[in-house]
């Protein structure tokens, strides 16, 4: 096997590795965030949960982020089905139909994921000091 053809091997072989972790890392940032969500709304519906008006700033905006990160999560996935579709359908016609939306399709979902990301990490700083905030006496 020549060098170039063993370099194009590792390149194919790679992207595949990138493309599966993107998929379990999108998947698992949104598993997790639906579970966060829903475990707020019922700690919301607890009689015993009353937080104070500092706290339901961070609780809130905590819970805001959470939700924005799961609709960009919603978003990554969508981008991919149409990267995937742009991309079978260039494959289709022998790479004979010049496309420009596999590049902005493959852009967009990582510009997607890292909002993602960003709102889920944001979202769990601002409900960990909110939960620090509430629960202070029986933490420390």
């Amino acid at each position: 096997m020549s060098k170039q053809g063993n370099y194009k091997s590792r390149f194919i072989r790679w992207q595949g590795v990138l493309r599966e972790h993107l998929t379990f890392t999108n998947n698992m940032i949104l598993v997790t965030g639906i579970g966060i969500i829903a475990s707020l709304v019922a700690l919301l519906d607890s009689k015993d949960f009353i937080p104070t008006s500092c706290q339901k700033i961070f609780f809130t905006g905590g819970m805001l982020f959470d939700f924005i990160s799961v609709t960009f999560g919603m978003a990554v996935a969508a981008s991919r089905l149409q990267d995937f579709r742009e991309t079978l359908r260039k494959i289709k016609s022998k790479g004979l139909e010049q496309s420009r939306n596999t590049d902005f399709y493959g852009n967009r979902t990582w510009w997607l994921f890292y909002l993602q990301f960003g709102f889920f990490a944001g979202g769990a700083i601002l409900l960990t000091i909110a939960f620090g905030m509430i629960y202070q006496t029986k933490l420390f």
